[in-house]
């Protein structure tokens, strides 16, 4: 149900830790119409842009230019839509309790906000939340059980549109991913999800925003195709195949390939192969964060 127009999202110059090496600044101009989607992805090597760009659509950020709406109305300092929309990152640690009563006092005192307790105590419970946590003074979670309580949390609160930053960060489980995907897909308006990889949740999206490496915005689907090319060759030739990532020793480009095309890279004896949107995790390095 969003709506971007005329928005400019700057990639500012910076250094790459990964390469040692210094990459120029460019601007992304973000012109999307959501309304028809409920289950979205925003992904970018770069955790800055994704960070920047949810932050705009959660209404805390104001872009530069252009205009970001939710059912017509700006969402940018917008009470009525703070209601209904929460915003988190699951890198953050929000809570140091998985008592349902402490979290419940601490929201309506707080925010004023009702917390499914029932809900709360059946996440935790079924995925194992207990399990990676300790106890001292207070509770303790590993990283992973830091995003799991995260998300027993968001779900447990009464809010209508979700946007969520790093919804699966070191959850290598399937069966949760699986599990985390379905609570997502549940009963909310619309769910927004900066996505920390392009790994199995990406599969359950209804479309996925990409911010490549070049500049550009790409609207994809979860059926989407890329072409691994093992060879370093001129960039410039595979732009109108839409180059999407490149490292050093691999260029991923967006399936845009013909019989020809193909032809010319067994001519030229370069190895390709096809994978899916959801394998590129691992054909690309991670872009340094800020």
């Amino acid at each position: 149900m969003f709506k971007i127009k005329d928005m400019i999202l700057e990639n500012k110059k910076h250094h790459n830790k990964l390469t040692s090496s210094h990459e120029s600044p460019f601007s992304y101009e973000i012109n999307l119409n959501l309304t028809d989607y409920k289950y979205i992805g925003i992904y970018s090597r770069d955790k800055f842009i994704t960070k920047c760009f949810l932050k705009v659509l959660a209404g805390i950020n104001k872009s530069k230019s252009g205009r970001c709406q939710y059912l017509e109305f700006d969402v940018f300092d917008n009470k009525e839509y703070f209601q209904k929309r929460l915003y988190f990152d699951y890198e953050t640690n929000y809570v140091s309790t998985l008592n349902p009563d402490k979290l419940s006092d601490t929201f309506m005192q707080k925010f004023k906000k009702e917390f499914d307790s029932t809900k709360f105590k059946k996440i935790v419970k079924d995925l194992n939340i207990r399990g990676e946590c300790t106890i001292t003074s207070k509770y303790e979670f590993t990283n992973a059980g830091n995003t799991l309580v995260n998300h027993a949390l968001s779900i447990s609160l009464p809010y209508k549109i979700l946007i969520i930053n790093n919804p699966t960060l070191y959850i290598k489980n399937n069966n949760q991913i699986k599990y985390l995907s379905d609570n997502f897909k549940n009963k909310y308006e619309t769910v927004v999800l900066g996505l920390n990889d392009l790994g199995l949740i990406t599969k359950e999206l209804e479309i996925i925003i990409v911010f490549d490496d070049f500049g550009f915005v790409h609207t994809l689907n979860p059926n989407d195709e890329l072409v691994v090319i093992n060879a370093q060759q001129n960039l410039d030739e595979y732009k109108a195949n839409k180059l999407f990532i490149s490292n050093d020793d691999k260029r991923l480009i967006l399936h845009g390939f013909n019989k020809d095309d193909f032809k010319k890279l067994k001519k030229a004896k370069i190895d390709y192969i096809i994978i899916s949107l959801n394998e590129v995790g691992g054909y690309l390095w991670k872009k340094s964060s800020r």
